[in-house]
Formats: structure tokens, C-alpha cells, sequence
């Protein structure tokens, strides 16, 4: 029994691994939230997420939208439950995306072409007065 209370402290990773397990226990994850919380970098956590899936240890809770808008980030919590589907997109909202994207691309590409006539009337006017 005295040899218990000279044992060498748990190696930092094994730790960050309970770390992960605590917080996917508690509510679900995204690989970003372990990774500002725990200071883990992504890939390993990755690996370790990918190894309690295979042993049904942890299961995909919800999706969450990313910066853009998209519904493909997964949360993830401790438990053996059914994956939550990754949410589809109607017409509707593609279009409805694709329109916001268009009409962006078409201010940018008037802004540039009214900066390209102007450059072009201030030499022109450059070339007249030298």
C-alpha cells in the first residue's frame, strides 16, 4: 500500500483526455469548443472522438451552422444513442443562397469595373493637360 502514495503524476494527455469526456458528458461538443477549452489540438481530439464513435462510447448529437451559415458542424456527446442526421437544405434555401452569393459577386464586380473607368477617365485627363 505505501508504494501507492509515491506514484509518478498522469502523463498531460491522459488527462486532457478525462477533460474531454467530462465536457462531452455534460452537454454536447464541437471539435472548436474541446479544442478552446482543453488547449488540445484539433487532430487529437479528432482521433480520440473517432476512437470512442468505433466503440460506441460517443455518438453525433446535433449539427450547428459554421461562420457561413452551413449546417455542417457536428456536436458530439458521450453515450451509444443513434447519430443525429445532418440536416438537408429545401430548394428554397439554396436558391435563397445562391441568390445572396450572386448578388455580392455582381456589386464586387461593379465596384471593380467602376474603379477601372475611373483610373482610365484621370489618366485620360492626366494625358491631356501634360
Amino acid at each position: 500500500m505505501k508504494y501507492l502514495l509515491h506514484t509518478a503524476p498522469l502523463p498531460i494527455t491522459v488527462i486532457c483526455y478525462a477533460k474531454v469526456v467530462a465536457m462531452l458528458s455534460e452537454q454536447p461538443c464541437t471539435y472548436a469548443q474541446m479544442v478552446a477549452e482543453i488547449g488540445m489540438t484539433r487532430s487529437t481530439i479528432a482521433k480520440f472522438i473517432a476512437a470512442l464513435r468505433k466503440e460506441d462510447y460517443c455518438y453525433i448529437a446535433a449539427w450547428t451552422a459554421n461562420d457561413n451559415g452551413r449546417r455542417n458542424l457536428a456536436m458530439f456527446q458521450m453515450g451509444s444513442k443513434q447519430d443525429a442526421k445532418q440536416p438537408s437544405y429545401t430548394d428554397a434555401e439554396k436558391k435563397a443562397r445562391y441568390r445572396r452569393r450572386n448578388k455580392e459577386r455582381i456589386k464586387e464586380k461593379a465596384r471593380e469595373k467602376y474603379r477601372q473607368s475611373t483610373y482610365k477617365q484621370l489618366m485620360s485627363i492626366a494625358e491631356v493637360r501634360a
